[in-house]
């Protein structure tokens, strides 16, 4: 994988993981267990991201 796959992948991941987390924020009022399910989804996929950035900054140019 390249470096900029890598970036479009690590951006993805974050700010998916934080649309996720915002969503389920917002589900819970009506679901708790649904979104606090979409809630961790969120946060691992954010993570994730996390991660990637990690794994970019340990990479040659």
């Amino acid at each position: 994988m390249n470096n900029a796959k890598l970036d479009v992948l690590t951006w993805t991941l974050i700010y998916g993981g934080l649309l996720a987390v915002c969503l389920g924020l917002a589900v819970e009022l009506r679901d708790a267990s649904l979104g606090w399910r979409i809630i961790g989804g969120g946060i691992v996929a954010t993570g994730l991201g996390g991660l990637c950035i990690w794994l970019r900054s340990r990479r040659m140019p």
